[in-house]
């Protein structure tokens, strides 16, 4: 082996796992948003005025950054 394909080939390990590590912390992202809705019963409004309104909202934004986060990781994984 020359040193162009020891090269290409330390090249493609690095990047399989580098891919490895983005799929299992985009899989660890959305693990975590799904956790955080499953605290919320499906279906339930906020509840303006009610003292949880705050928090409902800030979780309802934490889960669409988490899952979002989670997508794109996978996609960038698969690339």
């Amino acid at each position: 082996m020359n040193d162009f394909e020891a090269k290409r080939a330390a090249r493609i390990e690095r990047m399989k796992a580098r891919a490895e590590r983005i799929a299992r912390a985009g899989a660890a992202r959305l693990d975590a948003a799904r956790q955080r809705a499953n605290f919320i019963p499906m279906g339930q409004p906020i509840l303006v005025g009610h003292h949880s309104e705050q928090r409902h909202r800030r979780d309802l934004e934490k889960i669409d950054r988490g899952m979002r986060a989670g997508f794109e990781m996978m996609k960038a994984a698969g690339e």
